[in-house]
């Protein structure tokens, strides 16, 4: 894995990808942080959802907060 090779940790990682299905949940079963790229805001399971790739400073900042 990918993390592996860079020494980080699942954990410590926020996944940012715009499908549930092929990006969101596959991140979540492996324990990282997710932020699902959308304008439907009506998902449950990514820790943060958002259309505008401005926010995403704010939401990674708000999400390391949560441990």
């Amino acid at each position: 894995m990918a993390l592996d090779q860079l020494g980080a940790s699942s954990a410590h990682t926020v996944f940012i990808g715009d499908s549930m299905q092929a990006d969101i949940m596959p991140a979540k079963e492996l324990g990282m942080y997710t932020i699902l790229k959308s304008k439907d805001h009506s998902y449950t399971g990514p820790d943060a959802i958002s259309d505008d790739l401005f926010q995403l400073p704010t939401l990674i900042n708000r999400l390391s907060g949560m441990k």
